[in-house]
């Protein structure tokens, strides 16, 4: 039989537990909406440089991209 000191301590680990897998949880959501959003930006740039011939710099500046970073991408691509 486990002691009221015992039964705290369990309690107490697993309520550690659930907090930490729920903010491992909403960072995780966190990080892939900015992954998802970079994405995004990466490939709407892609399509105005490919499909538009519209100058990568200026497209790379217009969406918050590095030029390298852009270049990189459509390589990618291609």
């Amino acid at each position: 039989m486990a002691t009221l000191a015992q039964r705290w301590m369990e309690e107490g680990k697993q309520l550690g537990l659930q907090q930490g897998i729920q903010q491992g949880m909403k960072q995780g959501i966190e990080q892939g909406v900015k992954k998802g959003k970079k994405n995004g930006k990466l490939e709407s740039a892609y399509i105005m440089v490919t499909k538009y011939h519209l100058p990568l710099s200026q497209i790379a500046l217009d969406f918050g991209l590095e030029e390298q970073e852009l270049k990189e991408y459509i390589q990618s691509r291609l």
